[in-house]
């Protein structure tokens, strides 16, 4: 009876670090997700384009990955030194693989470049019907790097295969 009761109990509560750092998982998870699913469906039918709104709704799906992205960050840190050690571990570990290495190669091309264009604005934003620029390939550089580093686990994987298959269907 003892080891019933023993085994019914409770786990311990979270302190609310602990719960920051895996509802900020969540977010980001539940961004790249949203990212596979909602970007290839979206369409608005008053839009001047379709490469325009999807690359919008991209581009924004990518600033709240990296906001969650780095809060969570923040919260395993437990300082600003602890902080930035732990960005460039992370860092250092995804370009040990040989297409993050390529990845990282054609960003410093793509930033050198965009640096160098006669109109950095255009070759940053993109033109105004497509809006395909650096800063949409940045965008799904984080995309990859998120998914890189935070996909762990086979259910994961099986997730994002779902989400493909619904999103495919529709």
């Amino acid at each position: 009876l003892k080891l019933l009761k023993s085994s019914l109990r409770s786990p311990p509560p979270m302190n609310a670090i602990s719960r920051s750092i895996r509802y900020c998982g969540g977010v980001v998870e539940a961004v790249w997700l949203a990212a596979l699913v909602c970007t290839p469906l979206f369409f608005n039918i008053r839009g001047e384009s379709v490469e325009a709104d999807k690359n919008f709704l991209l581009r924004s799906l990518g600033t709240v990955l990296l906001a969650a992205w780095a809060a969570k960050a923040v919260f395993l840190a437990e300082g600003f030194s602890a902080w930035r050690q732990s960005i460039s571990n992370s860092f250092r570990s995804l370009l040990k693989t040989p297409l993050a290495m390529a990845a990282a190669l054609l960003s410093l091309i793509l930033l050198i470049s965009t640096l160098l264009s006669l109109s950095p604005g255009v070759s940053f934003w993109g033109v105004t019907a497509r809006r395909l620029g650096s800063s949409t390939y940045f965008c799904c550089l984080l995309f990859f790097a998120a998914l890189a580093t935070t996909l762990r686990s086979e259910q994961q994987v099986h997730r994002i295969h779902r989400h493909l298959h619904v999103g495919g269907v529709l």
